[in-house]
């Protein structure tokens, strides 16, 4: 009989420890704690030739978050390529959707970033930064100092000009 228990109690501490091992890789993906901040964003938009009025093709457009100067209320773009999220544009149309979850909120500002790729498409154009503000469209009290619910920037319409031959 105490052979019975002690090899039991060895596969009971075998699978523990397998468990243990297994949610230690998997740590990285735990869900958050009941109350913790989330919020959604989406910014929808076109870009347009600043003469014709027309949608663009081929150019990248570029989503960087901002960070606030802290001497002053200057917002600046991280323009590192890490920090952003990229898509081509083949129709003029451009699109971003992103959630963020913690204490520490996104940037209610965001810079967007024309850059022509494709210059033998239809002419060469201007690079181009400009700076989003988005509002917060769902969610509980606007003023609580983190973000949640979502926030979006709809209907965003970027005019670039074409580059000086």
């Amino acid at each position: 009989m105490r052979r019975v228990i002690i090899k039991l109690g060895w596969y009971i501490l075998t699978a523990l420890g397998i468990q243990s091992i297994m949610g230690c890789e998997r740590q990285w993906q735990q869900a958050d704690a009941y109350g913790t901040p989330y919020a959604t964003y989406e910014i929808k938009g076109t870009v347009i030739d600043a003469a014709t009025k027309a949608p663009v093709k081929g150019v990248k457009v570029y989503r960087h978050n901002a960070i606030q100067d802290t001497t002053s209320s200057t917002l600046t773009p991280l323009l590192d390529a890490d920090q952003s999220d990229s898509i081509m544009v083949y129709n003029g149309k451009f699109e971003f959707k992103w959630h963020f979850h913690g204490l520490n909120s996104e940037a209610k500002t965001v810079f967007i970033r024309i850059k022509d790729t494709d210059p033998d498409n239809d002419g060469f154009y201007q690079e181009q930064t400009s700076q989003i503000k988005l509002e917060q469209t769902e969610g509980p009290d606007k003023q609580i100092p983190f973000h949640q619910g979502k926030f979006e920037a709809q209907n965003i319409i970027i005019e670039i000009k074409q580059a000086k031959k």
